[in-house]
């Protein structure tokens, strides 16, 4: 066999002993159809690097460089290829694969990484020579290495989405269960790999360290291996991939949670010196959210000293890796003075004292926590009461917008058409939302955030996920006149909300108009039908349609107007409905910014009306004047002959 020692020989090679070199770097070749097609016309004009190959009955020869040019050859009919051979090593030619994928546009840069992890693995290069090698700066050469902590997963999602490499490099820069969360949550966007590299980073930096969150100090280089300061390993440190983010994160979470333990371990020994108790998380803290924590109602402690020059009594650790101090809370120490857990030194029997303690501390808890459950359990029976359930919705849903942010809600107010202007109190926008929306919107607005989180996502959160996922079927928008559909029977209801088998139309009220969005399809045509056989005006369009004026009647001796402005009626809305349930709510017509009722004047709707308005100081106007109690009284003469008051 020719082209032994350090020769070089040109020599045509039969395609039926020769191999790619199963060391190249380069896995996936493309576009060999369109070579092979020059090929055919014009041949081959530059010859491959090749090597000979020892001890191989069935091969004699193996490409180096040229791959592409002899899988082309090999498809355009060839039996031969030219090509230069040399006596060539592994590290060599490792290097000259790499030196040749540098000047592609298409090369694969996990294939690039696990040739240069080699080249410093196997063959001894160090970043430095392998950067100088390929006419790059160490920090690419590291790049490149870093996509080799990409898991499996994360390089087949990449791979699939064709992701761009500084996405790709992002997220191998954190550890892989973060890798696994990001994936999860922006695989649901239909447009993952339209993210820009800002956008992509900013998903990352949802599932990392905040360094500004740290429960320790950033420059403690006494809880790890380094400071965070300075690291690294933190964001803004590789402002090439994360310099767009709001805020600094840690991008090394084992680091993060040794330091948190580090920490915990020096404040559980500071504490055995402070003669500091300390308790399981569990038993004092409820729950914890972004920002902040409740402690437990039944729990011994206070966050902060009930008097003045007071002294932590305990320490718990939180989620957080923050270390908290606990004073005692005040009605603790009145019924169980002996649950201070300073201990007296001359005691002798200082294990017994303990033990005491801890059954005094247990049976106070135990009592405590008999007295919510009962609490709570008086709430559960309590939402069964008329009208209570609603009452607990809007509680809900205002205690989510102070926990978290009302810009949710008021979204989505005004995406179903419920008139919330800005700058509205909390209390308003809850108030400005019907009862029969209510429970809807606060599902949908809780799970907005729990679903933006996605984290542990469980089997119910996956269905809500997936149907959110799922392409929109178009709707279209009916409008029936709202004293028309007073004239429909029970059972024409049921047939509107139901025009088929195991479909289901959900019909909202508004000023004039009831309305509902309908599915296209045989859903739709069936309500057509339906609202055709019953003879019914109906209105299609995403807009409500302007409905004729109708004319204010002259208050009688039979009738009285009860007029409410308009803060009045966002605050007390609900009630005043419920006052006139008999005669329908939609006896509360707009005037204005004002809600107007004209209702019969001794009629069991406004005795109702009135007594709620004296009784929650509701300004309400009765025929022009100011509400006064003797307006449930008979009708003055004047009244009688059919003028107002």
């Amino acid at each position: 066999m020719d082209g032994g020692g350090g020769s070089i020989e040109l020599r045509s090679l039969p395609l039926t002993r020769t191999r790619v070199w199963p060391g190249n770097p380069r896995k996936t070749v493309r576009g060999v159809e369109e070579l092979a097609a020059s090929i055919r016309e014009k041949g081959v004009l530059e010859p491959a690097l090749a090597r000979a190959v020892e001890g191989d009955p069935e091969v004699s020869w193996e490409i180096l460089a040229g791959q592409r040019r002899f899988l082309a050859a090999g498809l355009a009919g060839l039996t031969e290829i030219p090509a230069i051979v040399r006596v060539i090593g592994d590290d060599e030619a490792l290097e000259l694969g790499l030196v040749e994928n540098a000047a592609r546009a298409d090369v694969d840069p996990l294939e690039e990484a696990e040739a240069i992890e080699r080249l410093v693995q196997a063959h001894g290069r160090s970043v430095a020579q392998v950067a100088a090698r390929l006419g790059h700066a160490p920090r690419w050469v590291e790049r490149r290495r870093a996509l080799l902590n990409l898991t499996p997963a994360s390089r087949a999602w990449a791979t699939s989405l064709a992701l761009p490499l500084a996405h790709m490099q992002a997220l191998a820069a954190v550890a892989a269960d973060v890798q696994a969360r990001v994936i999860e949550r922006v695989s649901r966007y239909p447009a993952s790999r339209a993210l820009s590299l800002a956008g992509f980073s900013e998903e990352i930096a949802r599932e990392l360290h905040q360094l500004r969150d740290a429960p320790f100090g950033l420059a403690d280089a006494d809880l790890g291996a380094r400071a965070c300061k300075g690291c690294q390993r933190r964001s803004d440190a590789q402002g090439d991939l994360f310099g767009e983010m709001n805020s600094a994160a840690c991008l090394d979470a084992d680091c993060w949670s040794g330091k948190a333990d580090a920490l915990w371990e020096r404040a559980q020994k500071d504490a055995k010196k402070r003669r500091l108790k300390v308790v399981p998380a569990k038993d004092v803290i409820a729950y914890e959210y972004a920002g902040g924590f409740s402690l437990r109602h039944d729990a011994p402690y206070l966050q902060r000293p009930a008097a003045k020059d007071e002294k932590p009594v305990a320490i718990v650790r939180r989620e957080t890796g923050h270390v908290l101090e606990l004073y005692a809370k005040p009605e603790a120490s009145s019924t169980s003075p002996d649950t201070s857990v300073a201990v007296d030194d001359d005691r002798d029997d200082e294990e017994e004292d303990d033990a005491s303690f801890k059954a005094r501390e247990e049976k106070a808890r135990a009592e405590r926590a008999a007295a919510h459950a009962a609490r709570l359990r008086r709430l559960y029976d309590l939402t069964a009461a008329p009208g209570m359930a609603v009452q607990f919705a809007r509680c809900a849903l205002l205690s989510d917008m102070f926990l978290n942010d009302p810009t949710e809600t008021v979204r989505l107010a005004r995406a179903i058409g419920f008139d919330v202007a800005d700058g509205l109190p909390e209390p308003e926008i809850v108030a400005a939302i019907p009862d029969d929306a209510l429970v809807r919107v606060l599902l949908a607005v809780t799970a907005s955030g729990r679903l933006e989180d996605g984290e542990d996502i469980q089997p119910y959160e996956r269905a809500i996920a997936d149907a959110l996922a799922a392409p929109a079927v178009p709707t279209v928008r009916l409008w029936i006149p709202e004293e028309a559909w007073d004239t429909l029977t029970p059972d024409d209801r049921d047939d509107l909300e139901e025009p088929i088998g195991g479909s289901k139309i959900t019909w909202d009220g508004r000023v004039g108009w009831v309305t509902a969005a309908v599915p296209e399809g045989e859903v739709l045509v069936a309500l057509r039908g339906i609202i055709s056989a019953l003879a019914i005006e109906v209105h299609e369009g995403d807009e409500q349609p302007a409905a004729a004026p109708t004319p204010t009647p002259p208050a009688t001796a039979a009738t009285i107007e009860l007029r409410v402005n308009r803060g009045d009626w966002l605050q007390h809305r609900s009630g005043l409905q419920d006052c006139a349930k008999g005669l329908l709510h939609k006896k509360w017509e707009p005037e204005g910014d004002d809600r107007v009722a004209r209702v019969a004047r001794a009629g069991e709707a406004a005795t109702k009306v009135l007594a709620y308005a004296k009784k929650n100081r509701v300004r309400l106007r009765v025929d022009g004047v100011a509400h006064e109690p003797e307006a449930l009284t008979a009708p003055k003469s004047s009244a009688k002959k059919g003028g107002r008051k």
